[in-house]
């Protein structure tokens, strides 16, 4: 799930909050293009991993949320300063620091037709799969 104001690369290039997508919108992915959102959800995470790269990117996700690094899938939780996330030209850039935010945060998560469907926030490929 992601954080209240992180952003999503929409299937027409613009950036729109995560807050702000509704079912129907259709968002880029990595593999198959514009996929339309079926369903959004919303809840409230106590903590969240904060992760802010070299390149001052950054993304604040649920601890269970799993990201694309070089080496593969890996939850936010099992990430350390010094590993890399693939970003939106495939590029890699590497973790500057991770933090835990513990101030109850809303989150959003959305709802494909397929799975293992990746999509762009804040600049970093990202799964959409809800566990």
């Amino acid at each position: 799930m992601f954080v209240e104001g992180m952003k999503i690369i929409m299937a027409d290039s613009s950036m729109m909050k995560v807050e702000e997508v509704l079912s129907g919108d259709k968002i880029l992915t990595k593999d198959l293009g514009a996929v339309a959102v079926m369903a959004v959800i919303d809840g409230v995470e106590e903590s969240c991993v904060y992760i802010k790269l070299a390149n001052k990117k950054n993304i604040s996700v649920s601890f269970d949320q799993k990201l694309l690094t070089p080496l593969g899938i890996v939850e936010a939780r099992n990430l350390v300063a010094g590993d890399s996330l693939v970003l939106k030209d495939m590029s890699y850039a590497i973790i500057d620091s991770i933090s835990i935010q513990e101030n109850n945060k809303k989150t959003y998560g959305f709802y494909f037709e397929s799975k293992n469907i990746f999509i762009n926030v804040n600049g970093i490929w990202v799964s959409s799969d809800i566990d």
